[in-house]
């Protein structure tokens, strides 16, 4: 993730070099699984929860792509929760001021 999109707030950017190159290269899938297995947003005051649909390679991943882009985004406090209908797994992405414009610039919908 990176935003050089003067709407994206505070210009967080997230340092790739963190990772090594195997460490990027499946960032990068579990970011697209993640993605895929998108079934909903739901806006909080300081992020997004994103609903994962059930039994897919995105929410069966979850937590290794959190391990990842905690490395490279510590600006960015990730966890895994369980869906209020407990169907499903929800990715919790938070921060401080700015981090919700850079996450919905990142993901591509309106902060």
């Amino acid at each position: 993730m990176s935003c050089d999109d003067p709407g994206c707030g505070s210009g967080f950017a997230c340092d790739l070099s963190a990772l090594d190159p195997e460490q990027r290269e499946r960032r990068a899938l579990l970011n697209e699984w993640l993605v895929a297995a998108a079934m909903g947003v739901t806006e909080r005051p300081d992020g997004y929860d994103i609903h994962l649909e059930p039994g897919s390679r995105g929410a069966h991943h979850v937590e290794e792509f959190i391990s990842l882009e905690s490395l490279c985004c510590p600006f960015l406090r990730l966890s895994v929760e369980t869906s209020p209908d407990h169907r499903g797994k929800v990715l919790a992405i938070r921060g401080g001021e700015g981090v919700k414009a850079f996450v919905a610039a990142e993901l591509g919908f309106e902060a």
